[in-house]
């Protein structure tokens, strides 16, 4: 089994969240989505990207500008303590000084410099996780992400008899299950199209 791109995964719920496969609506909410979604589109396939890219370039820059930083410092005390003759020309540290605690740290932060990647692919998975927590099957919904012993909920407590919680508390919930479709079909000679232009849902289900 291929294990998805975490771009493409994230991109792909966030396209799922805004419904774009149900472009066909025009009413409500939906007509509102239609009219944004160039710039939603636009935001998901090119500038979330971009900004995630540009972050990770900051970050880079700055942390192996840190990096570097500790293994000067290092490098004087090591100078400092065990002398000049403790490093050979290419900067490593002669085989006679590599178990002495300064020399170890030493080589780890070169290693470190060494490894440094942008974790790109640990952002989109977080992104992912993050938003497919509260998404469902058409619902914005807390999901249940862990188990506390027995029990699938932790809530506040403060010794009350009884305590009123529920899942979504403190979110403001949508209700989206309820696709409406405008439907088109040709019969013969005619065109027939069914519009809707007003819906009532039932309330507090």
């Amino acid at each position: 089994m291929t294990t998805q791109d975490p771009e493409v995964r994230l991109r792909n719920l966030l396209k799922k969240l805004f419904q774009f496969e149900h472009a066909d609506l025009d009413f409500g909410i939906y007509r509102i989505m239609n009219q944004k979604r160039d710039q939603i589109d636009k935001f998901i396939d090119h500038e979330l990207i971009e900004a995630v890219d540009e972050a990770l370039r900051e970050y880079s820059i700055r942390t192996e500008e840190h990096v570097r930083n500790e293994i000067e410092n290092l490098r004087m005390q090591i100078i400092d303590t065990l002398g000049k003759n403790a490093f050979l020309p290419t900067r490593d540290i002669k085989p006679e000084f590599r178990d002495t605690p300064l020399a170890r740290e030493y080589e780890e932060k070169r290693r470190w410099l060494e490894e440094i990647e942008t974790p790109k692919a640990e952002i989109f998975n977080h992104l992912y996780q993050f938003f497919s927590r509260y998404y469902q099957d058409g619902d914005f919904i807390s999901l249940q992400r862990a188990k506390f012993g027995k029990y699938s909920y932790a809530i506040p407590y403060n010794g009350e008899e009884v305590v009123l919680y529920w899942a979504n508390r403190d979110q403001y919930y949508i209700k989206t299950t309820e696709y409406f479709y405008n439907y088109t079909f040709e019969e013969g000679d005619y065109h027939v199209h069914f519009r809707v232009v007003e819906v009532s849902p039932s309330q507090d289900n």
